[in-house]
């Protein structure tokens, strides 16, 4: 590889190129200077290559995969350009790890049958930091093409089981201080008598402190159909 540190005139897409490199190694190397990042690059290739390659969608933070979202989303980003005006294709090799890791991270949010709680480590962040005109979350399956909001309200129905329990604490994974949460009750209609005023308590212990609203809805017994 040519040395791109020493270019006078580097091109916005092999700057950005250089950015992300060092930003995925700095995942496993948080004290990562300025002196190793050039040496690998320049000596060691192979190995930075096997790094990226070594990468689960568990290993990157959400800040992290914003970050790297940012740099690949640029408009200047160009792993080709970069790869003639570095005079190695190491970037492109990079380029395609970071597009299959992305890839796994979409794969795994949306699994068989719709997002399962188990994998919430793998939804990918440009879903989840996508919303509409209104800022208004959808957990996966969800358009990643939308406006960018800074505050989110998350939406998740609970009942009685487990599953339940485990859906909302998916969701307050997500969730920043500023988010807002709003919760959908559903409950099995009651063969005798009303229903509680109150269907679960344990959801205010769960979320204390956390702004949300109650939007109870009945459903049948098989969970076929609901009414309001």
């Amino acid at each position: 590889m040519k040395d791109v540190f020493a270019l006078k005139k580097a091109s916005p897409a092999l700057r950005l190129c250089i950015q992300s490199t060092r930003l995925v190694l700095s995942i496993n190397e948080s004290q990562l200077t300025d002196d190793t990042f050039r040496s690998q690059l320049l000596d060691r290739p192979d190995e930075i290559l096997d790094i990226f390659r070594a990468l689960t969608p568990q290993d990157i933070s959400q800040w992290d995969h914003e970050q790297i979202c940012a740099l690949v989303d640029d408009a200047d980003y160009d792993p080709a350009v970069a790869a003639r005006e570095s005079e190695s294709g190491l970037f492109l090799d990079l380029h395609a790890t970071l597009m299959e890791l992305r890839s796994k991270m979409h794969q795994g949010a949306h699994g068989k049958g719709g997002p399962n709680v188990d994998q919430i480590l793998h939804v990918p962040w440009e879903v989840l930091r996508s919303t509409s005109s209104i800022p208004t979350l959808v957990v996966p399956p969800a358009p990643v093409n939308s406006v960018i909001s800074k505050e989110y309200v998350f939406v998740v129905a609970v009942d009685r089981s487990a599953a339940a329990a485990r859906c909302l604490n998916a969701v307050l994974k997500l969730m920043r201080p500023t988010d807002l949460l709003r919760i959908v009750h559903f409950y099995e209609k009651p063969l005798i008598g009303e229903n509680d005023a109150e269907p679960f308590n344990w959801c205010r212990d769960v979320i204390e402190g956390a702004q949300f609203i109650e939007l109870k809805v009945k459903t049948t017994r098989t969970n076929c159909g609901s009414n309001s």
